[in-house]
């Protein structure tokens, strides 16, 4: 199973924590939470239904970046909680948890910015 949107892979995010991600916690897992990650960014952007339907996910554009660290980072910060197990220390954990809750909110501060949905949808044709 794959992310509905593929903003980013359940490879990614476990890339991004080093591997460390408690073994009972699959690919499927993983993109389930990806899922919840990309409906807070598409209902932000109001992208589907109800918003337009005409943004398709790239990783040439460089808004998209900013989508696919949210995501990434995101999904992160959900799986750091049930893998505490996976790291030496505590601290190792928490640190990482850090990383990555600042990362998150980095990329969701431009995605939440005035005019990136615009922009967004400008860089795919979808506003004139």
């Amino acid at each position: 199973m794959a992310s509905n949107r593929g903003y980013t892979t359940a490879q990614k995010v476990r890339d991004v924590l080093a591997g460390q991600v408690v073994t009972y916690i699959t690919d499927a897992i993983i993109d389930a939470i990806i899922n919840r990650i990309e409906a807070v960014i598409d209902t932000k952007l109001k992208i589907g239904v109800g918003g337009t339907t005409a943004f398709t996910w790239t990783t040439t554009t460089v808004p998209d970046w900013a989508i696919e660290m949210a995501t990434t980072f995101g999904a992160a910060v959900i799986i750091c909680g049930p893998s505490s197990a996976s790291w030496n220390t505590q601290e190792q954990l928490e640190n990482m948890q850090n990383i990555c809750s600042f990362w998150f909110k980095v990329a969701m501060d431009i995605i939440d910015s005035q005019d990136f949905g615009t922009f967004l949808l400008e860089q795919h044709g979808a506003v004139a």
